[in-house]
């Protein structure tokens, strides 16, 4: 991580999160190794691009966004896993938090999730292998924070979002979305029909995340209208976006 070693004394990352992850810097190493030093060219995660197995500080940003909106949090719920690097910041900031993490693949999911399992004993970190949308509408669980980051495609974002409404532990529940830019339709939607609290973009040079909270209506019957209304105005977006093409 020496991008970020040689910029520790610059005030935007002369911080607690900088000096932490700088300290979980064999975490970072030895995720690789337990990944048979391999990893999906071309698929990067929050720390490194998908070319070289090397730290990024172009997506400090996000990194920090997690690592802030994960802390004090009781039970989280991630979707996308991969290599473990996005699980690791929520681990440092909550070393005793409560974590489901859902991928389809556990090539290289399965290997980084048994050994930070390992490294962060007070933590419960429970691994699923499967289809998010397969698995989400069978949880009985309760969560209080979302990190969605498994297809990037809108059409799959949606459906894990509306799922994840129903797996939320009271009336106010916090998101982040990585890699905005491929759900916009979504957000858009979200922003519209829900009252969205304290929305941060991160500044990341590329794959741009999004922390929002929502607070949910009280009342049974205009929950229902908005999440009826909310699902409409999707399928119409789809419909005319395949049109379009």
């Amino acid at each position: 991580m020496f991008s970020l070693k040689n910029r520790i004394n610059e005030d935007k990352f002369n911080n607690d999160f900088s000096y932490k992850l700088l300290e979980s810097e064999k975490h970072f190493d030895n995720i690789y190794r337990e990944c048979s030093y391999k990893f999906e060219k071309g698929c990067g995660s929050y720390l490194f691009d998908g070319k070289n197995y090397q730290y990024i500080i172009q997506t400090y940003s996000k990194q920090k966004l997690l690592y802030e909106k994960s802390k004090n949090k009781e039970n989280i719920l991630e979707i996308g896993t991969y290599m473990g690097h996005s699980l690791l910041i929520m681990l440092i900031a909550n070393p005793n938090a409560k974590i489901t993490c859902i991928d389809i693949d556990d090539t290289y999911s399965g290997p980084a999730t048994r050994y930070l399992q390992k490294e962060f004993p007070n933590s419960k970190i429970k691994f699923i292998k499967s289809d998010s949308l397969k698995i989400l509408k069978n949880l009985d669980e309760k969560f209080d924070f979302f990190h969605i980051d498994g297809a990037h495609k809108n059409k799959i974002i949606t459906k894990e979002f509306n799922y994840c409404m129903n797996l939320r532990k009271s009336d106010e529940i916090e998101f982040i979305f990585d890699d905005v830019n491929n759900c916009l339709t979504l957000i858009n939607n979200i922003f519209l029909f829900y009252e969205v609290k304290n929305k941060h973009f991160s500044d990341s040079f590329f794959n741009r995340a999004l922390y929002f909270s929502i607070l949910f209506p009280q009342k049974k019957i205009n929950f229902f209208l908005k999440k009826f209304f909310f699902k409409i105005k999707n399928l119409i977006d789809y419909i005319f976006f395949k049109l379009k093409k």
